[in-house]
């Protein structure tokens, strides 16, 4: 590892020939700022450099140090040369251990600004961002001396001073923050301390816990919420603790495989704890193989989907002894499709505690599916938005549009006026809406758009009379027209009679600090609009 001399500022490596022996070392904490200083700037810094925050701090944690006699810090910001994938990666799986052996940690928190009381109900030290980032986990967790000094480097507490109130803010134990807990910890326990805690990079959230769980891992930046799937694929290859499936999901997905996608999955978890021995499982390219009691709970009317309760060997703490009467338990759906043997994890969001004895109920060998990622399903790249803004570039006379009646509903209405033309639709995937316009020919077309599966679609026709607009709009759902929603075009062209051709462009974009989408209908030809009647028609997409 490499520390940075307290009093010279050079950043020195160890163990070396001449130092075969990693002297003490503070270590600091800090949520990184704008003008950090890295192995790079460190080493060929200047006097401008000198005069950011970035170095002031480091300069100023350095003295903290020099004045209690440790000769060494380490700064994440400079003592990892960043540029290298290898010591990144080395560093980061190390990382917990460098707190862990550390002779002190200060944490630095540059939002809370005064001397105040830290257990006051409105302090800033409570509100403060470290509490809710993902590295300062560890940073909290690892150290068995922590100082906390506000932004003036003022002493605010300690770990142990303080350890009722940082209990109370991150729902650590006090024996855990102060390592006089003799017992285990479970694994969705630990999972909850980080449930709350952000990262600025999706992958952080896995490796930012890697010490907590005593596992290495490669770090794969790009790699997203891949990354906390790994985790827990590390994790089950050294424990067998059930708990790690105890999870409740927010969203509403019918089948899953075991494993989390987040740490937030198990924030209700943090009285999770063991429950006596545990059956084995391990990964296998069929899902999860495992073994546990398998209860009915229910069929469907047909009898093809059947819903067992998974019995896990985990429970919440019911008081002093802990009965073993009250394991926790989740749903499986028996996957009838493919052998009797597989199964998903259905209800994600619900974990059953159990309140009757179970033991007549004999383990069962099966396997829990996962989401196959090998699985090419274009579906699941839809991203979804809560409106979708429409503005209207028309042809000639196009400031002379009057404004005429619709239907009311919510999901789409209109919005005309001298400046522009604009349709906002806020009910999301499946809505629709029409308008009709003559053309010079006084032949009638119809403009159509539409969201379906989260796409913006459009479509023309000539096929219509005046008074056809919700007919119109209702086939686009259930009709003849209905494949307009599929295709997704966002570009189309009709000719009318007398050789006219209409056009009309979909390009998305931004405006007003709102993702936008900007409709053009353009003719070619003699053409002068007269607008017959702008029409909304919600179509809820059911099929």
């Amino acid at each position: 590892m490499r520390l940075l001399h307290a009093t010279k500022l050079t950043v020195e490596s160890f163990p070396t020939p001449e130092n075969p022996v990693i002297p003490d070392y503070a270590i600091l904490s800090h949520r990184w700022g704008n003008d950090e200083m890295s192995f790079q700037t460190m080493q060929k810094r200047t006097s401008e450099m000198e005069e950011t925050e970035g170095f002031k701090k480091i300069k100023r944690c350095c003295q903290e140090a020099a004045s209690v006699g440790f000769e060494y810090v380490w700064i994440d910001t400079c003592c990892i040369d960043k540029t290298d994938q290898v010591e990144l990666t080395e560093a980061l799986n190390s990382m917990f251990q460098w707190y862990r052996n550390a002779q002190v940690c200060y944490s630095y928190m540059f939002d809370v600004e005064f001397e105040e009381d830290p257990r006051a109900e409105n302090s800033k030290f409570r509100s403060s961002k470290w509490f809710t980032r993902g590295w300062t986990l560890q940073e909290l967790l690892a150290p068995q001396y922590v100082t906390f000094y506000n932004k003036d480097w003022k002493e605010v507490g300690t770990k142990s001073s303080l350890q009722e109130l940082i209990t109370e803010i991150s729902g650590i134990p006090s024996q855990v923050l102060l390592m006089n807990h003799g017992g285990e910890i479970s694994i969705a326990q630990r999972m909850s301390w980080a449930a709350r805690r952000e990262t600025f990079l999706e992958e952080d959230k896995a490796y930012c816990l890697l010490g907590l769980f005593g596992v290495n891992m490669p770090m794969v930046y790009g790699e997203g919420k891949n990354a906390f799937r790994r985790l827990q694929m590390e994790i089950m290859k050294i424990s067998d603790d059930h708990s790690v499936f105890a999870w409740a999901a927010d969203s509403p997905e019918e089948r899953r495989g075991l494993l989390a996608t987040s740490p937030s999955e198990f924030k209700n978890c943090s009285d999770v704890r063991r429950l006596g021995d545990s059956s084995t499982f391990a990964m296998t390219n069929k899902g999860i193989s495992m073994k546990l009691p398998l209860i009915p709970h229910s069929k469907s009317e047909d009898g093809k989907q059947e819903i067992m309760l998974g019995v896990l060997s985990c429970q919440r703490k019911q008081g002093p002894n802990y009965p073993d009467r009250y394991p926790l338990a989740i749903y499986l759906e028996r996957d009838t499709e493919a052998d009797t043997n597989n199964f998903y994890r259905v209800r994600p969001g619900e974990v059953k505690e159990l309140e009757w004895d179970i033991s007549k109920y004999e383990q069962e060998e099966f396997h829990v599916r996962d989401l196959d990622p090998s699985r090419f399903e274009v579906s699941s790249w839809m991203q979804p938005e809560k409106e979708y803004h429409f503005y209207f570039s028309h042809p000639k006379r196009a400031s002379q549009l009057p404004h005429l009646e619709y239907p009311e509903v919510d999901e789409a209405k209109w919005i005309l006026s001298e400046e522009e033309t604009k349709l906002f639709m806020g009910g999301g995937s499946g809505t629709s809406a029409t308008m009709i316009f003559k053309g010079a020919s006084k032949q009638v077309f119809a403009v159509s758009l539409g969201v379906h599966n989260y796409n913006v679609w459009c479509a023309l026709t000539s096929d219509c009379k005046d008074e056809d607009i919700k007919r119109l709009a209702r086939e686009y759902w259930e009709g003849s027209n209905n494949n307009a929603r599929w295709d997704n075009m966002d570009r189309r062209e009709i000719v009318l009679e007398e050789g006219e051709k209409v056009s009309l462009a979909i390009r998305k974009g931004r405006k007003g600090n709102k993702r936008a989408y900007f409709i053009t209908i353009s003719v070619q030809g003699d053409f002068w609009l007269d607008k017959v009647g702008p029409g909304v028609f919600p179509g809820w997409w059911t099929g």
